[in-house]
């Protein structure tokens, strides 16, 4: 696996073939949702989201033991905060949340150990997430007085309904990742320690599908509006661009002649 650092180490990039890895590089901290973290992952997003890199999908994960413990306790302590400081900290969180959301390649979270709060929104902005039995996830901003940010609160209810959200946010539990699977916060569970492992080859699969038919159904599902005309005004505006593409008919040539595909992103 080549790696690549970002921003002192504190995000590594990686590749596996057509996957490119993204890792939280702060396992001292538990990889917390810092305001360093927040602007070097969106840096790394904005580079792999790039259509000159060769990324088919995207891995997060966290070094070593854990996910995401939740955010910078040095930056919540020191007694009141500027408004100002406040609200650069909660921008960067919302504007790396949008890139991932946004981003035209899908993006899975592999997640081990501990996934608390900011860590839930990383997961939730992400297409897919995979967890073990052994990871942990709570959702208690409210008891350092907070109130979710990077998006969850938007999130948290498209992943897994309005009541469902409602209830974790006001409770605050920490559970594990079998209750995780069943609320649908994650998609499947994998053995502890091998999250990354299933996440890549997960990832890995996506290499079937074309690039711009994924992008545009990734807009697809973010824009989509509140009601059927909407949804089926994008369905009948993206449709015929994507017949144009190469990969389009590269599709339907392979089908006709009963081969594997080879999708080249055109």
């Amino acid at each position: 696996m080549q790696e690549a650092t970002a921003e002192k180490d504190i995000v590594k990039i990686s590749r596996e073939g057509s996957v490119a890895v993204v890792t939280m590089n702060d396992a001292e901290g538990g990889n917390a949702f810092s305001v360093k973290m927040r602007l070097s992952l969106t840096r790394a997003f904005q580079q792999l989201f790039d259509v000159a890199d060769p990324s088919r999908a995207i891995v997060l994960t966290g070094s070593q033991e854990h996910f995401c413990a939740g955010s910078e306790a040095s930056e919540l302590s020191g007694g009141l905060q500027s408004a100002i400081k406040v609200r650069e900290r909660v921008s960067a969180g919302s504007a790396l949340a949008q890139t991932i959301i946004k981003g035209g390649k899908p993006v899975i979270a592999a997640i081990e150990g501990r996934c608390f709060n900011s860590g839930v929104s990383l997961a939730s902005a992400c297409d897919i997430a995979i967890g073990s039995a052994a990871s942990e996830f709570s959702c208690a901003f409210f008891k350092a007085g907070l109130i979710a940010d990077a998006g969850l609160l938007w999130t948290l209810p498209q992943k897994i309904g309005h009541g469902k959200a409602r209830a974790l946010l006001l409770s605050g539990e920490t559970f594990g990742g079998e209750k995780a699977v069943q609320l649908g916060l994650i998609n499947h569970l994998a053995e502890p320690g091998r999250c990354l492992e299933k996440a890549i080859a997960l990832a890995k699969t996506f290499d079937a599908i074309p690039p711009a038919t994924l992008a545009l159904l990734k807009s697809c599902m973010v824009h989509a509006g509140a009601s059927i005309a909407d949804t089926e005004r994008l369905e009948v505006d993206l449709n015929p661009i994507v017949r144009q593409t190469a990969d389009h008919k590269e599709a339907v040539n392979a089908f006709l002649e009963k081969r594997s595909p080879v999708f080249t992103g055109k």
